[in-house]
Order: structure tokens, then C-alpha cells, then sequence
């Protein structure tokens, strides 16, 4: 279990349907200016470890609180919303998700507050529109 196999288990998971091979690490730059597309980029938070906080040392191996900051970058509004609710579809959608990370268990993925504004967005600059979702889940030693 590494904080990559976390990664990778939540990128494989939004990499699907018409979100698949449109998922990046960044924004995608063509000379000074991002690619005029549709795509979305992931942002990983450093995990929060979280066993016996107050009276114990944590380790790698600690319960934890992964985050990701997702942002849907497109050409309109209209592409904006919809890769939003693709994403959203793909991660957590009726009864849950749950990603395999090998060695641990992880609780459903959710929606939470976003950490940027949350608001959509137009940039005068590169002609994209763009929101952000955050989405968390916990991860444990499996038994």
C-alpha cells in the first residue's frame, strides 16, 4: 500500500466512460496557453493519519483521510456540467464506491465542500470554463 496505489485506484475509477483518457495530473499546456478541450485534472491532498492521535505514533499503515480535488476544464459550460456529472456518476454514485487499494479497506467516496471557490468558472485568458469537486474518503489496515 502506497499513497500512488490511493491515486491510482481513484484515477482508474474517474478515467471511464466519456471522461476516459481525459483525465490528467495537470493542466495541459500548449506553448503558454492550456489545450483548448475538454478534460479533467486531479489534485491529491497529503493524506490526514488519524490512529490514536492523541497517544500513539502514526505510520504509513494508519487510518487516513484521502482527498482529491478534481477540476473539469472545457470548452463551454454546457461540457463543464456535463463531465461533472460523469464524474460524479462514476464516483459516487447510488449505493457507493468503494475503491481495491491492496492491504487496505476503504470507506465509500463522497462529495464534500470543494476547497476552491465552487463556483463555475470562465478564464478570459485560455477561453475555458472550469469547476472543481473535492472528494474524500477514509482508508484502513484491512483485517
Amino acid at each position: 500500500m502506497t499513497l500512488a496505489d490511493h491515486y491510482t485506484a481513484f484515477k482508474a475509477r474517474l478515467d471511464g466512460g466519456i471522461l476516459a483518457g481525459k483525465v490528467h495530473d495537470g493542466v495541459r499546456p500548449k506553448t503558454a496557453l492550456p489545450v483548448r478541450d475538454n478534460y479533467a485534472v486531479i489534485k491529491p491532498k497529503t493524506p490526514k493519519r488519524d490512529d490514536n492521535r492523541y497517544t500513539g505514533l502514526n505510520s504509513v499503515a494508519s487510518k487516513s483521510l484521502f482527498r482529491f480535488d478534481v477540476r473539469y476544464v472545457g470548452t463551454s459550460l454546457a461540457s463543464v456540467l456535463q463531465w461533472q456529472q460523469a464524474a460524479q456518476e462514476r464516483l459516487i454514485p447510488d449505493g457507493g464506491i468503494r475503491l481495491v487499494v491492496t492491504g487496505r479497506k476503504c470507506d465509500p467516496i463522497r462529495l464534500v465542500d470543494p476547497v476552491e471557490e465552487g463556483d463555475y468558472s470562465y478564464d478570459k485568458t485560455t477561453e475555458l470554463f472550469y469547476v472543481d469537486d473535492t472528494f474524500e474518503f477514509i482508508s484502513r489496515r484491512a483485517a
